[in-house]
């Protein structure tokens, strides 16, 4: 007699995020993870925070090296490209399910619930899974802005600006939202952008990025995502920036979310960042739909 199952979707969840090692300059980068990554040919991951080699973020389908190396492809099969070699930073995250493997039926094997059920039951796990964080997809948690639209294309938000370190890391530039306390959750979606204008005497290697971390913390030069990074190969006075993106959260932050403009470039004598005139910035803050939890906002 047949036997109703809804699947469960704490069965079929997603892995933990696993730290970087290093990354190669190279086509295609191939990335080094502090333990066994448990990762297949052809799995996607989301790569965040790796700094130097930038070019490694964002979202790809991978090619199993080895157990703790991997190389990076679009999912049309396109090998990426490395802009440096990238150390101890970032981490990366499977968008596969956990576990990734579940038993199927062999030939030979008898047409039994025994025999049947552990597959059907798996995969009734991932649809659950599927469908908790797909369908109905999300909800609105809240909307923060932090914005001065009171200054005129003379003012310098920064004062003197900033004067950018030669060793290219991710430098603060300024708070751009703050004193907001709703918690994020890890898995949050957050829509994130950014408007104003800036200049820049230096002629190579600026990039400009929205750092994102927990209220209570300090300025996270290692979670500035692909995708709320823009870069510019000289910036003259005025020139208008416009950053958005899309950003899950790899980590809670329980105290609220904190969005600081930072920039990186090749620094030194060539001149300061400034940012001119009014400035705006948004976040919109999402949180998946689970099942039996719908009113869980915080």
């Amino acid at each position: 007699m047949s036997s109703l199952y809804n699947g469960i979707a704490a069965n079929a969840t997603r892995p933990g995020a696993i730290n970087i090692q290093s990354s190669t300059n190279a086509t295609p980068i191939q990335i080094q993870s502090v333990s066994a990554h448990n990762l297949t040919t052809g799995d996607r991951v989301a790569i965040s925070g790796h700094n130097v080699n930038t070019s490694a973020n964002g979202i790809w389908a991978i090619t199993k090296v080895d157990n703790t190396h991997f190389t990076l492809q679009t999912w049309s099969g396109a090998n990426s490209v490395g802009v440096g070699v990238g150390g101890n930073t970032g981490s990366f995250q499977s968008l596969g399910f956990a576990p990734d493997t579940y038993t199927i039926p062999s030939d030979g094997d008898p047409m039994s619930a025994a025999s049947v059920n552990v597959a059907l039951e798996a995969l009734g796990d991932r649809v659950a899974t599927t469908s908790s964080m797909v369908l109905g997809a999300a909800r609105l948690i809240g909307v923060y802005q932090g914005q001065n639209l009171a200054h005129d294309y003379t003012d310098h938000l920064l004062g003197g600006g900033v004067t950018l370190a030669a060793s290219a890391t991710w430098q603060k530039l300024a708070t751009v939202i703050s004193a907001n306390r709703t918690p994020g959750l890890n898995g949050d979606l957050l829509m994130v952008s950014f408007t104003g204008f800036m200049t820049c005497g230096t002629t190579t290697n600026n990039a400009i990025g929205l750092s994102i971390y927990d209220e209570a913390g300090t300025f996270d030069p290692t979670f500035i995502p692909a995708v709320v990074q823009s870069s510019f190969s000289t910036m003259t006075a005025g020139t208008p920036i416009t950053i958005t993106g899309a950003v899950f959260l790899v980590s809670d932050m329980p105290n609220g979310i904190n969005m600081d403009l930072a920039a990186f470039g090749s620094g030194g004598a060539d001149g300061p960042f400034h940012v001119f005139g009014a400035y705006m910035g948004t976040i919109y803050h999402y949180r998946h739909n689970v099942a039996g939890n719908a009113n869980n906002d915080q």
